[in-house]
């Protein structure tokens, strides 16, 4: 079994490291898709083979033959079987808790990350003893219509092209990397209800804190594209998680002593219902840097962009009405139809 190129890099991080890989994703790509991220990341112009240990939390869908030739194939992979009803960012922190580096990246199963992504993710870190929180940009590899239509209005937007780090609001749990002692202290919160959204309030609690995260434009990975089947879904989610999000950041605000008014509530509802909607238009400039040619499937992504952007603002006026609504459950339960 073809599991990437064969070890040649030689050069050594200068700080302690572990990785964190999630299995729950592969419900819908397959066991194939841990090859090829793997793959990826024995391709870094730092050396893997220096990690503390690479955590793959298995809830049930590695195979035991490919789990063995991956185990032979990399000395430091740690298998850790996890429940097969744990949750994504469960699974995450329960990795998490079996690292032993200095600093804890974390990767998604599904992901392809480029060869400089682990350089650029550790650089900052050893840079700079106060940088404590890290993250790269997660974006696809478009081709046609239906990725431009997700570029324009999924969470992963397109690359920024920047070199320099810069403060960033959100980040994705798919690409970032925190020192061991930081996450300790703060982990993602888990059992919210939640499919996806948690990071959203993980980055409200740091930010509340007081704690920066840097992102670092180098450190790109590839998303696949979601399938056409569930993309509706994850829109009408992602409005759901928005106004979650919402409610736990006033919360914590609560927690240290800032009272809530309704005005502040009704100018969210109109910042998110709006930012959906010129969403895309933000993004087209970036989208088209360096590739006019997509300028050419535009009409036929614009529909696309439509109905997804009904969707989201759908999930999010649905939870505005009711918010103790939990749709976990139906999402997870598209995931298990595709085991």
């Amino acid at each position: 079994m073809e599991t990437g190129v064969s070890q040649d890099s030689t050069a050594v991080p200068a700080v302690s490291f572990s990785i964190v890989i999630e299995t729950e994703n592969l419900a819908l790509e397959g066991p194939e898709a841990l090859i090829r991220c793997l793959g990826s990341l024995r391709r870094q112009s730092l050396d893997i083979w220096s990690a503390s240990e690479v955590v793959i939390t298995n809830s049930g869908e590695v195979p035991p033959d490919i789990m063995a030739s991956l185990k032979a194939d990399f000395p430091n992979l740690l298998f850790k079987d996890v429940p097969e009803d744990t949750g994504y960012y469960e699974a995450k922190m329960l990795g998490a808790a079996l690292a032993t580096g200095d600093i804890v990246m974390f990767c998604d199963s599904d992901l392809e990350y480029n060869p400089g992504w682990l350089e650029a993710m550790l650089e900052p870190f050893t840079r700079n003893r106060d940088i404590q929180f890290v993250s790269g940009e997660t974006s696809y590899d478009v081709k046609g219509p239906y990725g431009l239509a997700l570029l324009l209005t999924f969470f992963f937007p397109p690359f920024s092209g920047g070199a320099e780090l810069s403060q960033r609001r959100g980040y994705a749990a798919n690409n970032f990397a925190m020192r061991r002692d930081l996450l300790e202290r703060h982990p993602i919160p888990t059992g919210l209800g939640l499919y996806r959204g948690n990071c959203q309030m993980h980055a409200e609690e740091l930010r509340l804190a007081g704690i920066p995260n840097w992102g670092q434009p180098k450190g790109r990975a590839f998303h696949p594209l979601l399938l056409p089947s569930r993309f509706l879904q994850r829109f009408f989610l992602a409005g759901h998680h928005a106004w979650m999000a919402h409610l736990y950041g006033e919360d914590l605000a609560q927690a240290g002593g800032a009272g809530t008014r309704l005005w502040k509530h009704v100018w969210k509802a109109i910042r998110l219902s709006g930012r959906a909607a010129i969403l895309p238009i933000y993004r087209l400039p970036a989208a088209l840097r360096g590739h006019p040619g997509r300028l050419v499937m535009l009409p036929l992504a614009l529909p696309i962009v439509l109905a997804v952007t009904v969707a989201y603002i759908a999930g999010l006026a649905v939870t505005i009405v009711r918010p103790s609504l939990d749709f976990s459950g139906w999402a997870y339960s598209m995931e298990k139809v595709a085991r």
